[in-house]
């Protein structure tokens, strides 16, 4: 495949596909053709996340090289102990991460700095840790 969208829309389906669903979120930007897929996942065999050794907040981000094919960026968080606080203290933290996401690519300037004068080639950072109470359901937070 090498249309983002397509992509995105088989990742999403697959993501509904999981028993129970993954909260997942399909958003594109019509002028550059990139598309986001943000999701929550934990293991199968786990009916709710709370219940799961870990949970993971993933932000996948599809867009045409120009070369031909595929660029696709992946970020994720995951949380092994306060998965409840992750969870409840997601929402903002979302909102943040797919506007970093869609506008730089999740490179902060300080660390695309130090690499650049390193002369290494920039690279995804993040260390976000929600901190506030869980939602009353696995609901993908607005």
């Amino acid at each position: 495949m090498s249309d983002p969208k397509e992509v995105a829309k088989e990742l999403a389906k697959k993501l509904d596909a999981r028993d129970p669903p993954a909260p997942n979120d399909i958003s594109e930007n019509e002028e550059t053709g990139e598309v986001i897929v943000d999701f929550i996942i934990w293991p199968d065999g786990f009916s709710k996340p709370e219940d799961a050794p870990y949970v993971e907040f993933d932000i996948f981000k599809y867009s045409k090289n120009e070369g031909g094919g595929l660029v696709a960026e992946q970020y994720a968080l995951r949380e092994y102990d306060d998965i409840k606080g992750f969870l409840g203290g997601l929402k903002p933290v979302r909102k943040r991460l797919i506007d970093l996401m869609a506008t730089e690519g999740l490179v902060s300037d300080t660390a695309q700095d130090a690499r650049q004068q390193q002369g290494e080639q920039p690279t995804a950072t993040g260390d976000d840790a929600p901190e506030e109470s869980a939602p009353e359901s696995n609901e993908m937070p607005e």
